[in-house]
């Protein structure tokens, strides 16, 4: 891929994925496309439910294993099924498993159908179960290019950094703005869960820390360095990570934020402090 390429697929926020009907063993090649708050698979999904004559109410499960989408829809039996005799056994507890299918769903009219065919995933499911296994974080920043016919992805480290050992840095976390935190639609900032702890929560009260993980967010001061605007906003805890909210929608469109702009941030005078060098 040219650069002008890999701009637009950044922009259109979709990658293409093999994906393997474990029913059948069809494979197909589609695509995994990032709607905000959601993520849908589309390419070749109407075929799917076509060919497997889906219908609403049934289960749809999927997993990520040996770099390709797994689904499988099973069937379900017709009538009912008579009861097996079975001796009497003493129960065991069974030891906890990873769960062979952790995304489950059961299908909707949306998802079924074949004149607009896509399948809506959860966000959460999916980076959790999916994009976990492609070594992603949210936050970090992935590049793409085409070669010899195959598509080529690398994942840097998280892009923040410490204060130097040889001095003090004044902006201790420090990142390269991704698509999901300049959507206008979906505003929020995502902040790495180490960064935040070891340069904002680091300063705040005991107090304010437990507020944070009873109620999972708290109000706080935001203030931008480069114009000297003040706003009230939210720190969410996410786990793994941070989201900033309330206002960021408004600093996306002030600011003409866009993705690859590097955001600095650091905790001053119980304010979180915030820069977007030009």
């Amino acid at each position: 891929m040219n650069p002008q390429q890999q701009e637009h697929l950044r922009a259109e926020g979709q990658v293409g994925i093999n994906a393997q009907d474990d029913d059948t063993g069809d494979m197909y090649i589609m695509k995994l496309k990032w709607r905000g708050s959601y993520y849908n698979l589309i390419g070749k999904w109407g075929k799917v439910v076509r060919g497997k004559g889906l219908d609403v109410g049934q289960e749809i499960k999927l997993r990520w294993s040996n770099s390709c989408l797994h689904f499988s829809v099973p069937q379900q039996p017709i009538g009912p099924v008579p009861p097996v005799p079975v001796p009497p056994v003493r129960m065991i507890a069974a030891p906890l498993v990873r769960d062979h299918w952790p995304i489950r769903k059961v299908l909707t009219s949306s998802d079924v159908d074949p004149n607009h065919p896509f399948l809506p995933l959860p966000r959460k499911s999916v980076e959790e179960n999916i994009l976990v296994h492609w070594g992603l974080g949210v936050g970090q920043e992935i590049r793409l290019r085409w070669t010899n016919n195959c598509l080529y992805f690398s994942v840097q480290e998280e892009r923040y950094a410490a204060a130097a050992a040889s001095g003090h840095d004044n902006w201790p976390v420090k990142k390269a703005l991704t698509l999901s935190d300049v959507d206008i639609n979906h505003p929020f900032l995502t902040l790495p869960g180490k960064a935040v702890e070891d340069h904002i929560l680091f300063y705040w009260t005991h107090q304010a820390r437990e507020q944070l993980r009873d109620e999972h967010q708290v109000g706080i001061n935001a203030r931008d360095d480069d114009t000297g605007d003040v706003y009230v906003m939210k720190l969410k805890w996410r786990g793994s990570y941070y989201n900033l909210i309330g206002k960021w929608g408004k600093i996306i469109r002030e600011k003409r934020l866009h993705v690859g702009r590097e955001i600095r941030v650091r905790w001053d005078n119980g304010c979180l402090v915030f820069s977007v060098p030009q």
